[in-house]
């Protein structure tokens, strides 16, 4: 996939033992935390030289679902070229490649799950993620980016 590796042996999970009982049933949210800027280095790869970044990526799952958690649906990857910012390369990835990456098909209340990611590109580049899930029947969407300078 144009020199990109996810790391999915990197995968750990942290699990939460928290509930909140103020939370509104049905307002469970995800928001992915991790660094915006990650420092490159340069590396040699069987495709030559290549700029490697590594990033941890967090999900953490707030509020209350009415039934269960949320169900990752799908995601997009874009890889964009620095400094002129132009798409380079980018896919899409289906509900098993998600469920994959986060270590399971759901989050569920006051869970997080990290994931460890090292990309090679041929030079700096900003990495754009987005992930849709579902929480009571309803669908929402949470993304995620960094730049590799």
């Amino acid at each position: 996939m144009c020199g990109a590796r996810l790391g999915l042996s990197g995968l750990f999970c942290i699990l939460a033992a928290c509930h909140d009982p103020t939370a509104v049933e049905g307002s469970l949210t995800i928001t992915i935390t991790g660094e915006s800027a990650v420092q490159g280095t340069l590396v040699s790869t069987n495709l030559g030289p290549r700029y490697r970044c590594q990033v941890t990526l967090t999900a953490t799952a707030t509020g209350r679902a009415k039934t269960g958690g949320a169900v990752w649906l799908n995601g997009t990857q874009d890889f964009y070229d620095l400094p002129a910012d132009t798409l380079y390369a980018g896919g899409l990835m289906d509900s098993a490649l998600v469920a994959q990456f986060w270590g399971g098909s759901t989050l569920d209340e006051g869970q997080q799950r990290s994931q460890g990611l090292v990309i090679d590109m041929a030079g700096p580049f900003r990495m754009a993620m987005g992930f849709s899930y579902r929480v009571d029947g309803v669908l929402r969407n949470v993304s995620y980016g960094f730049r590799c300078i």
